[in-house]
C-alpha cells in the first residue's frame, strides 16, 4: 500500500517522496527500487526511546536483574539507518525526526528520577555572611 500511494505521488509531480515506518532495509530498497531513478525520495524514520518505567514497572523483569527485557526486545527491534547506509539504498535525503529532542527529554526524565530517589540530596539554603 506504501508503495502504490508513493507512486501516485511520484505520477503526481511530488518534489520529494517518502514513506515513513517502513519495518526493514528490504523494504525501504523494494519502495526506492519501485520509483523512478530521477525521483527525489527520503528515508524518514523516528528514533524511539524505551519506556524506562512509563508503563509502571519498575524498570526490572522480575528475572533477578536489574534491565527490562521489554526495553531490550524495543531497542532490538527498532534499526536506524546512518546516513550512508540510506545513501547506498539510492535516497536523495535522510530525516531523523526529533531523534535529538527526544534524547534531550530521555535525558531529563532520567536525571529527574534519578534526582528523586536520591536520598543523600538536601535543599540548601545561601546565607550570606
Amino acid at each position: 500500500e506504501a508503495v502504490k500511494r508513493c507512486q501516485l505521488f511520484q505520477e503526481l509531480g511530488a518534489d520529494i517522496v517518502y514513506a515513513e515506518n517502513l519495518q526493514s532495509k528490504s523494504e525501504y530498497e523494494y519502495l526506492r527500487n519501485c520509483l523512478s531513478p530521477s525521483t527525489s525520495t527520503m528515508l524518514a524514520q523516528v528514533q524511539l526511546v524505551p519506556s524506562n518505567g512509563d508503563d509502571g514497572n519498575d524498570g526490572k523483569d522480575g528475572d533477578g536483574d536489574d534491565t527490562n527485557d521489554k526495553d531490550d526486545e524495543f531497542k532490538s527491534k527498532q534499526v536506524l539507518f546512518s546516513a550512508d547506509e540510506i545513501g547506498e539504498m539510492g535516497y536523495d535525503l535522510a530525516l531523523y525526526g526529533v531523534t535529538a529532542l527526544q534524547s534531550v527529554v530521555y535525558a531529563l526524565k532520567e536525571t529527574a528520577s534519578d534526582m528523586l530517589l536520591d536520598t543523600n540530596t538536601s535543599t540548601s539554603t545561601s546565607t550570606s555572611t
